[in-house]
């Protein structure tokens, strides 16, 4: 293999310098570093765990974001035991995005027709993309209309899994449960649920 050591490299016309052909790879030494870069286009990794190191000058784990997606999800509405024996929906509607282990979602569902069958326990929004943390994170519930009994005001999840369950204020400065059964509605037009929530990955 050749060499070539010289101080600097310079365009002969203009201000663009090409190194390499399309399709090249251009490595650079260990521990060598660029000053003043200016990229026009992305950046792309060849391995899926590589990252970037934001606001330090050397490689601090805490510091590295190696992880950021969008997408689409398909919320659904189900239990906390025996699930419902079908779900009609009007509509289901969620997106997210996830920087690092946190998950941003949103979302929407109303249902057209429900067969109750033998379903038992709480009601929950299941389908997360990804699954919680183990610990409580909150979800808002924007606008909640619709159903057969209690409305539910907020979400919470409270285990290591892609759903979060209903909860409904018992009344006037009372506490909240969480949504049964029972409130369920099972004509068109009904569970109608708009929400948003913010959750630690798993």
């Amino acid at each position: 293999m050749s060499k070539l050591e010289v101080d600097a490299i310079e365009p002969q016309s203009g201000t663009t310098l090409t190194i390499g052909a399309s399709g090249d790879a251009v490595a650079l030494g260990s521990g060598a570093s660029v000053s003043g870069l200016t990229l026009s286009d992305n950046i792309l990794f060849n391995a899926a765990s590589k990252g970037i190191y934001l606001g330090v000058t050397s490689a601090t784990a805490s510091n590295l974001l190696d992880d950021y997606e969008e997408g689409t999800w398909t919320p659904i509405y189900t239990t906390s035991a025996t699930d419902f024996t079908s779900v009609t929906y009007t509509y289901q509607i969620g997106r997210y995005t996830k920087i690092g282990d946190i998950c941003y979602v949103e979302g929407r569902l109303r249902t057209d027709a429900i067969t109750k069958g033998s379903a038992s326990g709480n009601v929950l929004i299941g389908g997360l993309p990804f699954n919680c943390e183990g610990s409580e994170s909150a979800f808002n519930l924007n606008y909640a209309n619709d159903f057969s009994g209690d409305n539910p005001i907020s979400g919470l999840s409270r285990a290591s899994n892609n759903q979060f369950f209903l909860y409904f204020r018992t009344a006037v400065n009372g506490n909240t449960t969480p949504l049964q059964v029972s409130d369920i509605g099972t004509g068109t037009a009904d569970n109608v649920t708009y929400f948003s929530g913010v959750y630690k990955v798993d």
